[in-house]
């Protein structure tokens, strides 16, 4: 958490915040910034497990696409960890008799995408097969990164509607003594309410990744390789 001292502008104020004091009041000042800032991490790639042992290990991670991939074997399989980071900047405006107004300058996201490919170990000697499901894996990468993209707006959206909800006129004012206090609280309060937009972002991300997990999508891949059905029908036949 940082702070900001007065600045130019706010000085102008200044003057009248020691009246409005008296009847608790602090002076309106403007909007606060809100950002919202992106980074994809380089995907991490395994090739060490069997298929069976894929399927059996993502079955209760929801952000894995077997949540969406519905076939009985699975010959490759995408997950992710969506993080967050968030941070809120106060402001304050003192008066002549020492008391805060507590003001929010700006809050602030770091949101971060870390995928992961398994390729499952059956089809490593199998060209055709292994290109096909490693495209369909990078499709679903590029999916997830677009679709959060595309939510970040709504994320932004969101939390100035909810600082707006507070108003713009400030918290306070407060003795000097009691400033950390009621900034900690604030504090809580806006970190507690970024949670759930987060939260809907990755629903947001997770809901797209069907777009290419369909019977007719995986009807056209298995076509691309029919000199590998063979293989493939003995390899996992009991799986």
């Amino acid at each position: 958490m940082s702070f900001f001292g007065i600045d130019a502008a706010t000085a102008a104020l200044a003057s009248s915040l020691f009246i409005q004091t008296t009847i608790g009041a602090c002076p309106v000042m403007d909007a606060p910034k809100v950002e919202v800032h992106f980074a994809t991490e380089p995907v991490y790639y395994n090739e060490e497990h069997s298929a069976h042992a894929l399927k059996r290990s993502m079955a209760a991670d929801k952000e894995s696409t077997l949540a969406t991939d519905k076939r009985s074997v699975v010959m490759g399989v995408t997950t992710s960890i969506t993080g967050s980071n968030f941070n809120v900047s106060f402001r304050t405006l003192t008066d002549e008799s020492g008391n805060q107004c507590i003001y929010v300058d700006k809050a602030t996201f770091w949101i971060s995408y870390k995928p992961a490919v398994f390729i499952s170990k059956e089809i490593l000697d199998l060209p055709c097969s292994l290109k096909v499901t490693q495209e369909h894996e990078a499709e679903h990468v590029k999916i997830d990164i677009a679709a959060i993209q595309e939510y970040l707006p709504r994320i932004q959206l969101d939390m100035m509607m909810y600082l707006r909800g507070f108003g713009y006129q400030g918290f306070g004012p407060y003795p000097q003594a009691e400033l950390e206090k009621h900034q900690q609280k604030f504090m809580q309060e806006i970190v507690n309410a970024s949670k759930p937009m987060v939260e809907k972002l990755r629903q947001a991300r997770r809901a797209r990744q069907g777009v290419i997990d369909t019977p007719e999508n995986y009807k056209r891949e298995a076509a691309k390789c029919p000199q590998d059905k063979p293989a493939l029908q003995q390899r996992f036949a009991q799986k």
